[in-house]
């Protein structure tokens, strides 16, 4: 005899009090943001290094972002099989073991996300402090605490996201309604997400609007502060698409459609990121377009050969430069900063004229004059 059916419903998330939504899907809108905007990412990085190579110049900054891209593009692959498996549909409309793999898929992209934009700003950190002297000791000060803080955030909301349940695996577990239980609730969880959202969005206006500090008094045309100051704040775009990422922040401790409502914040998250890796790297492609536009050379022996063997400021080379600078700076007006030769990040003590001091400063940035002999990474 055969036993009454079962009036149990079907193993899988429940089922939404007004109804199945449609079952529409948003891959094709996902996939062609993501991969659209990656040859940005690709030239801008790419061109970066092509121009520190021939200048000679390999930074910490340029690592640093090196390894912000790798992260990129690791986030981009993991959140290109979590669209293509149906990770941009409503999750009723899911087979239930995809619908597990794609929720899976969507804790595991977290850490990449996140700590791309960790190191991201990292190097942008680095490039600002390249313009700073000596005595800029507060800004200094204020720039890494402002990073240091960043990046706790993003560790701890990294180790969180596998850890606020027991087993991690309750995250995708989408058959069994109480294994949400072993989780912390979502009023803890959330929060969290949001005050690292909302620190990192802050941060990209604080780097963007830094450059206004250090050039304020700085004794150059006001059209070169403006443009220099341009130049360094593109990471405003990057702050508006944090902004927007942060909204959606929420989505990642729903419970119900989460592979739907999910879709929103990574497609953010990854414009953000783009924006970080391409912004951050913009700056340093200075030299390369004033070798087009003012038919400078990338090369610095070829530069001091074309002007007579003298280098931009008249001083016969980069060594010529440094001698020059450090006898004309007896008796004027002082400022602490780099050695004007030095873009590789190594220190003099001796002090320098504010105008060439600044001047160089900047080149150190965007013309690179260098000392050949100096190392070419920063320390």
């Amino acid at each position: 005899m055969s036993g009454a059916p079962s009036s149990a419903p079907p193993p899988g998330p429940p089922l939404p009090p007004g109804g199945l939504p449609p079952d529409d899907n948003r891959a094709i809108l996902l996939l062609g943001i993501y991969w659209g905007l990656f040859p940005l990412t690709v030239v801008s990085v790419g061109l970066r290094f092509y121009v520190r190579l021939r200048i000679r110049q390999i930074g910490w900054d340029d690592w640093w972002m090196l390894g912000a891209w790798l992260l990129y593009l690791g986030s981009l692959i993991i959140s290109t099989l979590v669209a293509n498996a149906g990770g941009a549909r409503h999750v009723y409309f899911i087979p239930l073991p995809t619908a597990i793999y794609v929720v899976k898929l969507t804790y595991i992209v977290q850490p990449f996300s996140i700590m791309c934009n960790a190191m991201a700003k990292t190097s942008i950190t680095i490039l600002l402090q390249r313009l700073m002297g000596h005595d800029a000791f507060i800004k200094k000060t204020i720039l890494w605490t402002a990073m240091g803080i960043f990046w706790i955030l993003c560790i701890l909301t990294s180790i969180i996201a596998f850890t606020d349940c027991s087993p991690p695996s309750a995250h995708w577990n989408l058959t069994d309604p109480n294994a949400q239980n072993e989780c912390w609730p979502n009023y803890v969880i959330e929060p969290i997400n949001l005050v690292q959202g909302s620190w990192g969005a802050f941060q990209d206006f604080f780097l963007a609007l830094f450059p206004i500090w250090i050039l304020w008094s700085v004794q150059i045309s006001l059209r070169k502060k403006v443009s220099i100051a341009l130049l360094l704040s593109l990471g405003i775009f990057s702050g508006v698409s944090g902004i927007l990422k942060t909204s959606y922040v929420p989505s990642v401790t729903n419970d119900v459609d989460k592979t739907w409502l999910v879709a929103d914040l990574f497609l953010w998250a990854s414009v953000e990121s783009c924006l970080y890796i391409f912004c951050g790297s913009v700056p340093t492609l200075k030299p390369l377009w004033d070798s087009w536009t003012q038919n400078r050379s990338l090369d610095p022996t070829n530069r001091s050969a074309r002007s007579g063997g003298h280098s931009s400021d008249g001083s016969t080379g980069a060594r010529g430069s440094r001698f020059r600078l450090w006898h004309r700076s007896r008796g004027a007006s002082h400022f602490s900063g780099k050695d004007v030769s030095n873009v590789s990040g190594t220190t003099d003590s001796r002090e320098q004229p504010l105008h060439d001091t600044w001047r160089n400063n900047k080149y150190k940035i965007v013309e690179s004059v260098h000392d050949l002999k100096q190392p070419s990474i920063d320390r």
